[in-house]
């Protein structure tokens, strides 16, 4: 059993190692640290660059989606939809949707440690509350393509409904970033150590995006959802 599952979760980790899984998360790491450091060099006017920001994060957010979709149908790969975009005003809306969801779920904790600046019982609460909900509300927000999915009813009946697989697929997710964050977090801070961070960050998405589809993939007779 536990060799099956080491090959699944490896088979996962090669999930963005399409041609155009690639492509994505070389435009998304080298946009990113070239837009960065543009904006040192700006300075004040690096304003100017948020709408190009703006865009690279529509865009590399509306593939996440598509993988989320596509690995909901069973597929192992990252898809090739170059060649298939929406329209921007569509790819944008679904970066507001990701974003809307963080700020629900995981902006709380973050701007309660800020303003406290130290962690008690409400920051642990807070960090397990966005944990727990935020990738099954990224998940019926992708599927449903709306923010009614955000229904909190909904949204702890699908997780208490499969909470076993639920807190699996929350523990995978941990054992994969856990090892990186540890060893970023002690490289120091050079251009070269932001790089690679952003190009970890390009690459584990795609692999969590492709995560959370096959959990619905898997689980979809236990949620029931009317998609």
């Amino acid at each position: 059993m536990s060799r099956k599952l080491g090959l699944k979760l490896f088979g996962s980790l090669l999930y963005p190692l399409s041609s155009t899984g690639i492509v994505m998360v070389c435009f998304c790491t080298i946009a990113s640290a070239t837009l960065s450091g543009l904006g040192a060099l700006l300075g004040g006017f690096a304003i100017a660059l948020k709408p190009i920001g703006l865009l690279i994060g529509a865009s590399y957010f509306w593939y996440l989606c598509e993988c989320v979709r596509d690995s909901s149908d069973g597929n192992t790969i990252s898809p090739s939809l170059l060649g298939n975009t929406d329209d921007l005003q569509a790819m944008i809306e679904q970066y507001f949707y990701i974003a809307i969801c963080w700020g629900i779920f995981i902006l709380p904790s973050i701007l309660y440690i800020q303003f406290t600046k130290h962690a008690d019982t409400v920051f642990y609460i807070l960090t397990a509350y966005g944990v727990l909900c935020f990738p099954m509300a990224i998940l019926r927000v992708i599927l449903f393509d709306s923010l009614s999915a955000l229904n909190p009813v909904g949204l702890i009946w699908s997780i208490l409904k499969t909470i076993p697989f639920y807190l699996g697929l929350l523990l995978i997710i941990a054992a994969v970033t856990s090892p990186f964050i540890f060893i970023l977090s002690r490289a120091g801070n050079s251009s070269f150590i932001g790089f690679i961070s952003i190009l970890f960050l390009s690459y584990i998405s795609m692999v969590f995006a492709h995560l959370l589809g096959r959990f619905y993939y898997r689980y979809q007779n236990i949620l029931k959802w009317d998609i």
